[in-house]
């Protein structure tokens, strides 16, 4: 890295530094109000010579300090290069997790316990060190220079030194920080070692690269493995065999020779390869083990100044199985918690089964306003003092964490609407919201021993809490608002207490904190009534039409308001009729809008029985409802489609295979539609259509319609138009002589012995027949 570059990037990161720093100060003045304390920049971190940095993924040693700068030398390279950079770049850089100081065990060197034929060697060496470092110190610019160096050459001359082991020596010496032991030779120091090191060395070489398997396996399980396993699965990998018993059964068997290495070898090979920094790394991540590690400029009441000042915001999953009314099991509750960081009171709380969800950070929003009298009374709980659980104001600002439900813009959007400032925290930095956190811990630290056997979810493999669940979510809800009162009425020991607190004899509590800091000073009041829905209901897009409002699929009824009535019925063809109506996401009956200057209601219109059903459901039931109906039509459409082809294919074939090439008869059309309709009529009586059966006393009457028939004449050609003439006239005369027959029958009256003699000829004759 060249000078001119080193200079760009010093000058680049102080700008960039001063600005943040420049920025802070203001966004807390405009927020606050108040001047905030103005800390000395060179004062707040102390830097030394040999102090170790690591800047992102590079190391460095402090090599000298001056007034306003550092001069840094690069670690662990083979070559010399150095930068300055300022104090204040330093500073920004550890304040924002990108460097941090690493603490290093002091190295203890003594050279008297050297031999005597080394010991002169160390004397000159250091003579030689030291002459170079005050000629071309403290930046060592020159040495990075191709420029002549006389001084190194005058040494050179001398004979005892090489050119190349005299700068190997000055870097090792300027990177360890100017320690005499970096001066030594190595092998000087290795002398005191016994032979049984350098042969258990010599296995750890002939083991290194089954060792270097195990560590990769180490790795790759991300510290879930142990040591043990890494071992282990090496030794099953490649020092195993396999094993034949009598009955031919195979297993396999880890060997036990000479030639398989110990777990302690490979333990010391593990060490020597990691680092104990590597190592936690690979059990949780970089960014875990830098906030970890992280120097803790301040805590979580920086910046803040009173009551309802800042509060933090925050979920936690409760490990207590939950069971509905019939004893169905029902999974963990969700409690959301608002605790006040000045005086660790909990100001809002909340418990559901909504989990990353705007409905849960609306129930616990909302228990800001909600009267806790009335709240706690619901519950069960009469014992309480009135400033245990205060209402009606809200905080300033909320820290929140990046969770999807607390980043989403609905929630900025509410935030907003009461003038509050949200804080992202960094990710994984759960440090920076650690007064939540720890009122989660306590609730459940104060419920677990109660829960043992009725719910309480172990980490053991055979926990049974799903089985053994038998609070419901009222039960545990009156169990989670008395813990509420209890948090806030006992003592605190996170709790700082002032000069004029302790004076005061203020008791460490959060509900007397609060009550301290609301006397020096009223934070601001939350909306009331219509307002306060105004400004926590989340918006939405309706449109109007001649039925009322429409939204979401459903139908609201507006027909109360009449001046929005008229304005639908005027609205006639207009293609712009959205409608701007609040909702609340937990219940589906009621919709707001604001009309007139004023707050309406639309209840939805049940006269509409498909609606009826939706009554009581949430904004998320019904759109996944929806949802689902949406996926179902198209799978129906799709199924339509393909039976609408298949009547279509078929039509079209019947249509084409009929015998189109002549022109059809046109005359007698009436008459030949009443024979074609007599045709149709009987191939489509019931007997027919329905295939029944002749019962057995219909089968044993005689068929009449199956009476012998006299056989007809056969035609002959020559005399057909005679018969027929001669046939059509005794049809004449025979249908002339039976009607004068029925008149004189009608005339004839006959008697009751000559009936019933006429009724036996007639069945006499049907039985010969």
């Amino acid at each position: 890295m060249s000078e001119s570059i080193i200079q760009n990037v010093v000058s680049q990161s102080k700008n960039i530094a001063e600005n943040r720093i420049s920025e802070t100060i203001l966004s807390e003045i405009e927020t606050t109000g108040i001047n905030p304390v103005c800390h000395n920049q060179d004062n707040e971190f102390v830097f030394s010579v040999g102090m170790h940095l690591q800047i992102r993924n590079d190391h460095y040693r402090v090599i000298h300090i001056a007034s306003g700068s550092v001069v840094l030398c690069k670690m662990y390279v083979n070559f010399l290069e150095t930068c300055t950079v300022s104090t204040l770049f330093l500073q920004s850089e550890i304040l924002n997790g990108d460097a941090e100081m690493i603490q290093e065990s002091e190295e203890v060197f003594d050279k008297d316990c050297l031999k005597d034929e080394y010991r002169s060697d160390f004397e000159y060496r250091k003579d030689v060190i030291s002459r170079l470092v005050n000629e071309y110190g403290p930046e060592f610019i020159e040495l990075q220079e191709k420029t002549p160096k006389n001084l190194m050459d005058e040494i050179i001359n001398e004979n005892k030194l090489k050119r190349r082991t005299i700068q190997r020596i000055l870097i090792r010496y300027i990177q360890s920080g100017f320690c005499e032991s970096a001066l030594a030779d190595q092998r000087w120091l290795r002398q005191g070692r016994t032979e049984n090191n350098n042969k258990n060395s010599q296995i750890n070489n002939k083991f290194s690269k089954y060792f270097d398997w195990a560590i990769e396996y180490y790795k790759t399980h991300k510290g879930k493995a142990s040591f043990q396993k890494a071992f282990l699965m090496m030794r099953y990998e490649f020092f195993s065999e396999e094993v034949v018993a009598e009955d031919g059964s195979t297993w396999i068997q880890l060997r036990n020779d000479d030639e398989v290495p110990t777990y302690r070898q490979f333990d010391y090979y593990l060490h020597k390869k990691l680092s104990k920094k590597s190592i936690d790394i690979i059990k949780t991540n970089a960014r875990e083990y830098r906030n970890n590690r992280r120097l803790l400029t301040g805590s979580s009441e920086t910046g803040v100044y009173g009551a309802y000042d800042v509060a933090e915001m925050d979920a936690s999953e409760i490990d207590v199985a939950l069971v509905d009314k019939k004893g169905h099991t029902v999974g963990r509750p969700i409690v959301y918690l608002i605790v006040d960081v000045a005086s660790r009171a909990i100001i809002g709380a909340s418990v559901s089964f909504e989990n990353n969800s705007l409905v849960g950070l609306i129930n616990c929003f909302a228990s800001m306003g909600v009267d806790k009298k009335e709240l706690l009374m619901s519950h069960g709980i009469t014992q309480f003092d009135s400033k245990s659980w205060l209402t009606g104001y809200m905080p300033r600002a909320i820290r929140v964490d990046n969770g999807s439900d607390f980043r989403s813009n609905q929630l900025s959007s509410i935030l907003q609407s009461f003038g509050i400032q949200r804080i992202l925290v960094t990710p994984a930095m759960g440090s920076y919201k650690a007064i939540v956190e720890r009122a989660f811990e306590d609730f459940e630290s104060h419920i677990r021993s109660s829960f043992v056997g009725h719910g309480l979810i172990t980490k053991e493999h055979n926990s049974k809490h799903n089985k053994q669940a038998t609070i419901t979510f009222e039960e545990f809800e009156e169990i989670f608002y008395e813990w509420v009162i209890v948090h806030n009425t006992s003592l605190n020991k996170g709790i700082l207490l002032s000069q004029d607190m302790s004076e005061k004899k203020i008791p460490r509590t959060p509900a007397d904190v609060m009550d301290y800091y609301l006397q020096a000073k009223k934070p601001i009041s939350l909306p009331q009534g219509d307002d306060f829905l105004v400004r926590l209901l989340p918006k939405g897009k309706a449109s109007l039409s001649k039925k009322g409002l429409v939204f979401n699929h459903l139908l609201y009824s507006v027909a109360s308001d009449l001046s929005l009535s008229e304005k639908m019925i005027s609205m006639g063809n207009e293609i712009d009729n959205s409608f701007t109506i609040l909702y609340d996401p937990r219940c589906i009956d009621t919709i707001y809008y604001i009309q007139d200057n004023g707050l309406k209601r639309a209840q939805l219109n049940t006269m509409y029985k498909t609606q009826r059903t939706f009554l009581g459901m949430t904004m998320d039931q019904v759109t996944n409802m929806f949802e689902s109906n949406k996926k179902q039509q198209q799978n129906t459409q799709q199924q339509t489609d393909n039976i609408k082809a298949a009547f279509y294919a078929k039509t079209d074939k019947i249509v084409q295979d009929a015998d189109i090439k002549k022109n059809a008869d046109t005359k007698n059309i009436r008459k030949n539609r009443s024979a074609e309709k007599q045709r149709i009529n009987s191939n489509q009586s019931l007997e027919k259509s329905l295939n029944t059966a002749l019962t057995d006393s219909e089968a044993q009457l005689p068929d009449i319609s199956a009476a012998k028939q006299l056989p007809k004449p056969e035609e002959n050609p020559l005399t057909n138009n005679i018969d027929t003439k001669r046939n059509q006239t005794d049809s004449v005369l025979t249908r002339e002589k039976m009607s004068e027959t029925k008149k004189i029958e009608k005339k004839k009256k006959l008697t009751r012995e000559e009936k019933l003699k006429k009724i036996g000829d007639l069945a006499d004759g049907f039985i010969k027949e």
